[in-house]
């Protein structure tokens, strides 16, 4: 498969409350998943990961742990969100590759959290929307969530949904099922 293009999955996951942020706090970014896929006539999931991001502007809440598994000594001691993005355009070549989330909440966030906090934006400008994606190509009225899709594709998630490196890996699996023709 040298020679095919590459491609990243990015999932993100914030920290987040069971309603709205409690005062003086702001969602931050508090990892970073992500699965590399190789395209061409047979897509191929490759190598998958995960960046803890230390948030700047708030904690961890209780239900943040419950949702994600991540918990606020995790993300203590992780590197900024500069330090993190700063890292996957040196490790993962994040600025110059094409890239899927699952719609463009993960894209909205990064690009809203850089700004905020005067981070440069480490991903490329060809970014697909993976979830309107998958509706139009398979002629669906309606959007899945993540979890729904990956049922529909029987693809089995490798950790907990709502973690950040899980969840890129089923996007890519589903990303080489659409692309690859597999899965209906």
């Amino acid at each position: 498969m040298s020679g095919s293009p590459v491609a990243l999955c990015i999932d993100l996951e914030a920290t987040c409350w069971k309603g709205p942020p409690p005062k003086d706090q702001h969602s931050d970014i508090i990892e970073i998943g992500y699965t590399f896929v190789t395209l061409g006539n047979h897509p191929a999931v490759g190598d998958t990961g995960s960046l803890l991001v230390r948030p700047q502007r708030s904690h961890v809440s209780a239900f943040c742990t419950e949702l994600t598994s991540i918990t606020p000594a995790m993300v203590l001691e992780a590197p900024s969100l500069l330090e993190v993005c700063h890292g996957i355009q040196e490790s993962l070549g994040s600025a110059t590759l094409p890239w899927f989330s699952w719609g463009n909440y993960d894209r909205k966030m990064l690009q809203q959290c850089c700004k905020e906090l005067g981070v440069p934006y480490p991903m490329g400008e060809a970014h697909f929307n993976m979830k309107t994606l998958y509706r139009l190509l398979l002629g669906m009225r309606k959007e899945l969530g993540l979890q729904a899709a990956a049922a529909k594709e029987g693809v089995v998630y490798v950790g907990p949904p709502h973690r950040g490196y899980a969840d890129a890996h089923v996007l890519a699996k589903i990303v080489c099922h659409v692309l690859g023709g597999g899965g209906r």
